[in-house]
């Protein structure tokens, strides 16, 4: 299968899945990670901003802050093709709709220049296996950026867009942990990406 064939059958699964499931599911998912030791042990967390159909990260990234992390939120420029990331303090009022009409942080917030001082990841994505791989929505912006990043990367994920293997690219960044509401997947170390 194609990768879009991988990212229809994961939407239509994600879709069946009523607002209480979601928040249920989207609740164990971040339990987990918050659990993990390189979760506990990170100063600074680059998160994102959930749509509907992906895990919520609003009440994480609240939960986060109150731990005294520092959490850092994604922005896409309208004219770059990078990902910028910002330390964002209230979601409420730092946030607002970006071009792809993702919640992120306004373009007053200065944007970080050192990827070097992110521990941990949180990444989105439409499809992850169980080597860690993950698609994502296609335009390539997080692989891109996590391609050089040294941070602990965690994919999170509802089991039902868990496949066995998915197509991967040279580019394709692998997830050192992907987290669903019933699984922690690690990525064995040795395999293609590392």
């Amino acid at each position: 299968m194609s990768k879009s064939e991988f990212r229809q059958i994961a939407a239509e699964k994600v879709c069946a899945l009523s607002a209480d499931e979601k928040r249920e599911k989207s609740r164990a998912v971040m339990e987990s990670i918050f659990g993990l030791q390189e979760f506990k042990e990170a100063n600074n967390i680059l998160f994102y901003y959930s749509l509907n159909n992906e895990v919520e990260t609003a009440d994480a990234i609240k939960k986060a802050a109150a731990q005294g992390k520092n959490v850092y939120l994604p922005r896409v420029p309208a004219e770059s093709a990078e990902l910028e990331f910002c330390k964002v303090g209230d979601c409420s009022s730092e946030l607002q709709c970006g071009c792809f009409g993702i919640m992120e942080p306004k373009p007053k917030l200065q944007k970080e220049t050192d990827k070097g001082i992110v521990d941990v990841v949180i990444v989105p994505g439409v499809v992850f296996d169980s080597d860690c791989g993950r698609i994502g929505r296609g335009k390539g912006y997080y692989d891109r950026f996590l391609a050089d990043v040294p941070a602990i990367k965690i994919g999170a994920a509802f089991d039902v867009q868990l496949t066995e293997k998915i197509p991967a690219r040279e580019h394709d960044v692998l997830m050192d942990y992907v987290v669903t509401e019933s699984r922690v997947l690690k990525r064995k170390l040795n395999r293609t990406g590392d």
